[in-house]
């Protein structure tokens, strides 16, 4: 259901398959992982291989993206956002068509900065 990829600037959580009911545990769990990984946190969510999104799956997305604005970051949406249907109306996700948008943006965001480590 998900692959993960760590950078010093920002973490990638790649979405395919089915995003429903037997699956959002999964994916609450990398976003806690990558929440707390780097202060802020930087995260893109990419779900250009995701074939269909329940939108229950698509309030985990959510969430994940008022916990990273709360703490200063950013979570940003890419690939085929037409997956998350009408359930993306919902709410605010921040969506970007393509990963190299969505890396641009972080990087805007601070993302090229240090290692995003918490210091002290």
């Amino acid at each position: 259901m998900t692959s993960m990829v760590v950078s010093s600037r920002f973490v990638v959580i790649g979405l395919r398959g089915h995003l429903g009911p037997s699956t959002y545990s999964a994916l609450k769990e990398r976003l806690a992982w990558a929440l707390a990984l780097m202060l802020p946190p930087r995260i893109i969510v990419d779900v250009s291989e995701l074939a269909s999104a329940r939108t229950e799956g698509v309030t985990v997305l959510r969430n994940g993206t008022d916990h990273a604005r709360a703490a200063g970051g950013l979570l940003l949406v890419c690939g085929n956002a037409a997956v998350l249907g009408s359930a993306e109306e919902g709410g605010p996700l921040d969506v970007r068509s393509t990963m190299g948008e969505a890396i641009r943006e972080i990087a805007l965001h601070g993302g090229d900065q240090g290692s995003g480590q918490p210091s002290g």
